[in-house]
């Protein structure tokens, strides 16, 4: 039997199938004990219970050292955040936040703690979907898909576009293609779901890579304006 999961764990790797939680039962009918294997590929387990947390989508090796001290991406998995992510995702958010701003001071960090496990706990997985990677048992990427519903017009037929927000990778991890996957999931995922478009703000960094996956500059008639209601004084 384990012989014959792990011809198929090999299989789905292979395929770079998109497995969504699974709750899966096996008992050893001669002994009663519950077969525990595969917990590195995202397996975590409870009693007689064996379920698979993350949507595998992509499989490659495991995250190594070379003799230079380097590290080699090897094995990251990509999938969609849950609930059990928004510690992750909130540090992710935060790092984002000071990587933009250069840095953030003590109260706006402390708001945004105090915001975004109730923001993060009512939104994900429903209007906000976080594509994330993950390497040492942490997420090190993110890119969020903020799905906005509007009244249809002759571009939004059906009312749905989405605005991509904070994209996001730890500095060892970049130039590695992981913003890419993310944002070829993020697209796959708005196009699977019947989004008519997407909006996004790049950096100059960011714009070649997002260029490459299909992503134009926006020509508009309109001008982009702002009334900001909080009071900095």
């Amino acid at each position: 039997m384990e012989r014959v999961k792990r011809q198929l764990l090999q299989a789905m790797i292979h395929a770079g199938s998109v497995i969504h939680r699974i709750w899966n039962r096996y008992t050893d009918l001669e002994t009663g004990v519950v077969e525990i294997i595969y917990c590195h590929a995202g397996f975590c387990f409870a009693d007689n219970i064996i379920y698979m947390t993350y949507d595998i989508m992509y499989l490659k090796n495991i995250i190594k050292t070379d003799c230079n001290g380097e590290r080699k991406m090897e094995n990251i998995i990509y999938d969609i955040a849950d609930t059990i992510d928004i510690p992750e995702l909130i540090r992710l958010r935060i790092a984002y936040m000071i990587d933009d701003f250069g840095s953030i001071t003590e109260y706006e960090e402390k708001c945004m703690k105090e915001q975004l496990p109730e923001y993060f706990g009512r939104r994900l997985g429903k209007e906000l979907i976080a594509f994330v990677a993950r390497a040492e048992r942490r997420l090190v990427a993110a890119a969020y898909l903020l799905v906005i519903e509007k009244p249809a017009n002759p571009f939004l037929p059906n009312g749905l576009e989405g605005e991509v927000l904070s994209v996001y990778t730890e500095e060892a991890y970049r130039g590695q293609g992981i913003c890419t996957q993310l944002m070829k999931n993020l697209v796959t995922y708005a196009k699977t779901n019947d989004l008519c478009r997407i909006e996004l703000k790049a950096t100059e960094d960011g714009a070649p890579i997002y260029q490459k996956i299909g992503f134009q500059d926006k020509v508009q008639k309109y001008v982009d304006m702002r009334m900001n209601l909080l009071d900095n004084e």
